[in-house]
């Protein structure tokens, strides 16, 4: 069984049984729809804006603004599966926009680099320190790569190499997900007398791993404010939709925010 949600690409005009599409539509509308599709979720579809059917959906109809009080007609099967996702009946630009965050950098005391074993990760922070936007780097992650180094340590290599003085480079190398990368980063900055005084952070990551990354800072530095710079990657927000990879490291990541929700650390 199929348990991936399908997707119609952005500039799609038609709409799942599910959902009403393409203009203003009143309540009667929309319960209209209601009556003749087997799930009890109706939403409006936005023209030019993908979207993802929910899962558990069988039935899929169309209805447009010019049939207005007609039955809709069913088009199509879709299978199914009792999987619940936090992102059921979001838009690919919902999804985009509430993922894949970015901000312009601004003037902080930290540029806290999230573990992982892309160098692009670490080409990013050097960037945003020669550009005098952080006079320090932190770099977690306790993560084997070839070669039997831990993330950070691939990471504060690429830093050194990029340019980036040895004193101004800290280390965390024993957390293996995010939530350690937190946890254990947060000990380093209390052990070298920097906690008390941080006000201002830069996240860098990956982009699909960007929203969590700023819930999980919150919940651990809830009094510093953070900004987030993603560096550059395959999965991005203008492609992710486009194949098998990327839509799989998007929805992977909107269910670890959900899982990370309930469990209160995020």
């Amino acid at each position: 069984m199929n348990t991936s949600p399908t997707i119609l690409a952005p500039g799609a005009t038609q709409a799942d049984a599910l959902i009403w599409g393409c203009g203003n539509v009143c309540d009667k509308r929309l319960h209209l729809l209601a009556r003749y599709t087997p799930a009890a979720f109706v939403r409006k579809f936005i023209p030019g804006d993908g979207f993802i059917l929910p899962a558990k959906a069988k039935n899929i109809y169309v209805g447009r603004e010019e049939n207005a009080g007609q039955v809709p007609k069913p088009v199509g099967r879709m299978g199914g599966c009792a999987l619940e996702r936090v992102y059921e009946g979001m838009s690919l630009r919902e999804v985009t926009e509430y993922l894949f965050c970015r901000d312009m950098p601004q003037k902080s005391d930290l540029i806290f680099v999230f573990g992982g074993p892309e160098p692009a990760r670490a080409r990013k922070a050097a960037e945003l320190f020669h550009e005098g936007f952080a006079p320090r780097i932190l770099v977690t992650g306790g993560g084997m790569v070839p070669g039997g180094q831990t993330e950070a340590s691939l990471l504060h290599q690429i830093l050194v190499d990029a340019g980036v003085p040895q004193e101004a480079i800290l280390c965390e190398n024993r957390s293996i997900n995010t939530r350690e990368n937190l946890l254990f980063g947060k000990k380093v900055l209390e052990e070298k007398g920097l906690l008390s005084d941080l006000r201002n952070v830069i996240l860098v990551s990956m982009p699909p791993h960007m929203r969590r990354a700023w819930l999980g800072f919150q919940n651990t530095f809830p009094n510093v404010h953070a900004v987030c710079c993603p560096s550059d990657g395959d999965i991005a927000a203008d492609n992710w939709y486009q194949n098998h990879d990327g839509q799989h490291a998007v929805f992977r990541e909107l269910e670890k925010i959900r899982s990370g929700l309930l469990k209160g650390e995020l």
